[in-house]
């Protein structure tokens, strides 16, 4: 199996996973879910995949993987931090899932909600950077492992 092939089966599964939890704890805690629970979890969905996949863009752009894992780390926290923002601005804009008060639409509430959404989505985007990253991780160290087999297969016949 392709590396593309591999990243596309885990990104369609992990968002398929991501509203099938939704829909369980809606099940579990809430006795039930209604019409506008599911097409709010198919839209956190949606707008996690398409941030997801501009998150992926610019790891491979900046040629993150490549750089040390301190720098790795650093990176990988402001990123999740920055687009957990985004994704948390995202879901509360004015609009059939957004934040409505009495009619109107109050900046200030946006605000205060905005941060709060930010720690609800922080985990699943350090989550789905963790399985990213270990991902390469574990891809890299096996590389290493073939040349230096390869090397010392070398070796042996010379």
């Amino acid at each position: 199996m392709s590396k593309k092939t591999k990243y596309w089966l885990c990104q369609i599964t992990g968002w398929i996973l991501f509203v099938a939890f939704g829909i369980v704890v809606y099940l579990v805690f809430a006795h039930g879910i209604g019409r506008y629970e599911f097409w709010d979890l198919i839209w956190q969905a949606f707008a996690g995949f398409l941030i997801s996949l501009w998150m992926h863009r610019i790891i491979v752009r900046r040629k993150i993987i490549q750089q040390t894992n301190l720098a790795q780390l650093i990176r990988l926290i402001a990123l999740v931090s920055v687009f957990s923002l985004i994704w948390a601005a995202f879901y509360l804009l004015p609009g059939p899932f957004g934040v409505m008060i009495g009619g109107k639409w109050k900046l200030s509430r946006y605000f205060l909600l905005m941060a709060g959404r930010f720690f609800v989505f922080l985990p699943y985007y350090s989550l789905w950077a963790l399985i990213y990253f270990t991902f390469h991780y574990i891809d890299r160290l096996q590389k290493q492992q073939l040349e230096l087999l390869e090397q010392e297969q070398a070796k042996k016949i010379a």
